[in-house]
């Protein structure tokens, strides 16, 4: 391994050529600020941005040594994103003492990382250096280029999107704590502390005279507009921090993430290890499936997509959020692991997820999945009243049709498998006998469902699984992890 990652530098460092194009990072060794790639063709960038405490050199790496490929490097080799410069940022800062405050930080960042770097530059015939400037970013990272961003109007214009992981852009109630024993001015920028003073000016108009740095951040993003124009993609941690009495806790909770995002998954891991590279790995499927989602066009060139794959179905509703269904990037791990069937996320389907929904969830004619998992409710788009769960069956019977020669196994998951015992999916895992029915009391033909159960529950094979969910128990979850684990491994060993 260690032997592959210095001829994948050495092979960077040829891209680099000459000392204009800046310090590789083979040559400072993270220690400073670095390129991984930057070739004068590309006119997209990608930025790695720490956090606080943190560094180049000890982010992005891996979590059992330092001798496997750091994230950085994992995604200069995944072609994927080879039409992107990588550039990997370091800055002094830690929660133990002084630090300068994030609006400082921030302030030395745009001058020393954007501006002396010509991220910015604009070429004589008027088209700029980089088109597209992408931020990847750690924790407080995520804050600081978010407040970049706020402060610079011609780079907000420039970047259609951010990657943030455990960034806590609604504080942190362990900042809080820490805050009290540290003089780390960025350290309580990021407390939970939402303190606004009001008072009455001459004219008689109530305005804020004292604000939290969060709150002011927040307040900017959105009168500025960028909710709008730059997509927010957001990753929080689920697991605790390893550490001594109150130190041992979430550090970035889902709800300090949520803030400002159009796009929130949560990972297994701490807030540290969901950066780190570790095999096998969710941090960087997720990346990949958001990039896809902001250039599409790129599918042709991932090599995240393989024949055969397992995908894991993000749809628009916030079931992925909830604990139980986040340790399913777990249980699928151990699938990889031990039955050498990769796993990776779809895009993002569509509120209707009829609209060119196979194309996001495989991304090549050539690379369909030998299995899918996803929500049962992926299909609804209303409440849970009669006519929206009829539709919801009518789309599901829709979908189930249109992939009958495809072979592909479903698992699907759902409380709607406890309520509604009549799916065409049950919880025995037989074909169920009809769908659920509308107002009017319709059902589906009997001859329409009868062709589909030949083809999904043929005899000898099964194609469609179902794994039940329940109340949010500690006895509910390990119910629920304990089927999901069933169930895929029943899918994965089908050979229809």
């Amino acid at each position: 391994m260690r032997v592959l990652k210095l001829l994948s530098k050495a092979i960077v460092l040829i891209s680099l050529g000459s000392a204009a194009f800046g310090q590789s990072c083979e040559d400072v060794e993270y220690e400073e600020s670095c390129w991984l790639r930057k070739e004068a063709a590309s006119s997209k960038i990608m930025i790695f941005v720490h956090g606080i405490d943190g560094s180049a050199s000890e982010t992005w790496s891996s979590t059992a040594d330092n001798n496997g490929p750091t994230w950085p490097e994992i995604v200069v080799e995944d072609n994927l994103f080879s039409d992107a410069d990588v550039l990997v940022v370091n800055y002094l800062s830690t929660k133990w003492r002084e630090s300068p405050s994030i609006d400082s930080l921030s302030s030395d960042f745009f001058a020393t990382e954007i501006l002396e770097r010509g991220i910015l530059d604009v070429h004589q015939n008027g088209v700029a250096r980089y088109q597209d400037i992408l931020f990847v970013a750690h924790s407080m990272g995520g804050l600081i280029v978010r407040n970049i961003i706020n402060g610079h109007k011609g780079l907000a214009e420039r970047t259609p999107a951010i990657f943030t992981f455990a960034t806590p852009t609604g504080g942190s109630r362990l900042a809080n704590w820490l805050s009290s024993l540290s003089s780390s001015a960025s350290l309580e920028d990021m407390a939970q502390l939402f303190k606004i003073r009001y008072q009455v000016n001459e004219s008689g108009d109530i305005v804020a005279v004292e604000s939290s740095f969060l709150n002011d951040l927040r307040d900017e993003w959105r009168r500025k507009g960028h909710m709008e124009a730059i997509t927010s993609f957001c990753a929080f941690e689920i697991d605790p921090t390893v550490g001594w009495g109150p130190l041992r806790s979430i550090v970035v909770e889902k709800r300090d993430v949520e803030f400002l995002c159009n796009r929130v998954r949560g990972l297994p891991g701490d807030h540290n290890s969901i950066v780190t590279p570790d095999d096998p790995w969710s941090a960087h499927k997720l990346l990949a499936s958001w990039y896809l989602e902001i250039y599409p066009d790129r599918s042709f060139a991932s090599t995240v997509e393989e024949n055969g794959d397992v995908v894991l179905i993000k749809c628009d509703t916030d079931f992925y959020e909830f604990e139980e269904y986040v340790g399913m990037q777990g249980f699928l791990d151990e699938l990889e692991e031990d039955m050498g069937l990769r796993w990776r996320f779809s895009t993002s389907l569509p509120k209707d997820w009829r609209d060119d929904y196979r194309i996001r969830i495989w991304a090549r004619p050539d690379a369909i999945p030998s299995m899918l998992v996803m929500h049962y409710s992926c299909f609804q788009e209303g409440g849970n009243n009669r006519a929206s769960l009829y539709e919801r069956a009518t789309d599901i019977l829709r979908f189930l049709q249109s992939l009958e020669s495809t072979r592909i196994c479903i698992v699907f998951f759902s409380r709607a498998f406890n309520e509604f015992p009549g799916e065409i999916v049950t919880t025995s895992g037989d074909a169920g006998y009809r769908f659920y029915d509308g107002d009017d009391g319709r059902e589906f033909s009997n001859e329409t469902l009868e062709r589909l159960r030949a083809s999904y529950f043929p005899h000898g094979c099964q194609r469609i699984f179902s794994v039940p969910s329940s109340k949010k128990t500690s006895q509910g979850i390990d119910k629920f992890e304990k089927e999901f684990r069933l169930q895929t491994r029943r899918a994965a060993q089908q050979s229809c």
